[in-house]
């Protein structure tokens, strides 16, 4: 049996660029291990463009180079409408990029010649998918698939904020500086919650944060407090204001749903501080 086809997408504009800039080396390491073709990005939506085409044309393997970024666009070049594309295909994993929570979660070396060797081997696992439908910015319907975390509230601000800067200081730099620019701008919503379309579970609560979180390294997110979602795929935490009410008794507590109270320290006291007497404006 001969190799299988490996397609490695690239975006050489992760970690500020440095990606572009020490590519040939990092390509000669993969090359000594094993023979792939290489599809480079130019701009946001183009990996998942990049992925799909690939799988359509025959390939095995499809390699996201970068970081979670990259990881989830690749991912949902796996899916059209929420169905896979190719069935039988992989996604590998090289880590290089500004956030690294999935590469923990599937415990992929941060060395770069040590995650080559994993790629090498070939070994497959099966991992949870997570499904978003969403209404898209000009008001239509929206399907998004994603391996790691899904939120809204102030990780949206802050991962909007990280995007839109330029990245050079690093990963834990650049969430640093992002999240303290977030903590200023962003004020708590109220949000209308529906948990396992049962209606009558619903609440309606101020929150800083609503995250499911699939990745186990991304459930840090949500913080530990009063109860935290149990590990295992799915698990979603609602951080409410601090000083704002509890969650009902009826709220389910399981495995698809958990609460959390948001942590002690500067981003529960900032929260405090900006949180509307009568309702928060709606961005």
């Amino acid at each position: 049996m001969g190799s299988p086809r490996v397609v490695v997408i690239v975006n050489p504009r992760s970690q500020g660029g440095a990606l572009g800039r020490r590519w040939s080396e990092l390509a000669d390491t993969i090359r000594r291990a094993l023979p792939f073709e290489v599809a480079r990005t130019e701009g946001p939506g183009d990996a998942t463009r990049l992925a799909a085409r690939a799988l359509r044309a025959g390939a095995e393997v499809v390699v996201a180079v970068g970081g979670d970024g990259t990881i989830n666009e690749v991912a949902n070049g796996f899916f059209a409408d929420g169905q896979p594309v190719a069935p039988g295909a992989a996604l590998a994993i090289l880590p290089f990029g500004t956030g690294g929570d999935f590469v923990r979660t599937a415990r992929i070396p941060k060395d770069w010649a040590a995650a080559v060797e994993v790629l090498a081997r070939g070994a497959r696992r099966t991992i949870d998918v997570g499904r978003l439908d969403h209404a898209t910015r000009d008001g239509g319907p929206g399907v998004r698939m994603f391996v790691n975390i899904a939120s809204f509230g102030l990780s949206g601000v802050t991962d909007r904020f990280v995007n839109q800067g330029q990245k050079r200081l690093g990963g834990k730099l650049s969430f640093f500086a992002a999240t303290t620019r977030a903590l200023l701008a962003y004020d708590n919503q109220r949000v209308h919650l529906v948990f396992d379309e049962q209606p009558a579970d619903a609440v309606d609560m101020t929150i800083n944060t609503v995250a499911v979180a699939n990745g186990r390294a991304a459930r840090p997110a949500c913080p530990r407090g009063r109860s935290t979602p149990p590990p295992g795929p799915g698990g979603a935490a609602c951080v409410p204001a601090p000083g704002g009410p509890a969650p009902p008794a009826s709220a389910p507590r399981g495995r698809r749903a958990g609460w959390s109270s948001p942590p002690p320290g500067p981003r529960a006291r900032a929260a405090a501080a900006r949180r509307c007497a009568s309702g928060c404006r709606r961005s």
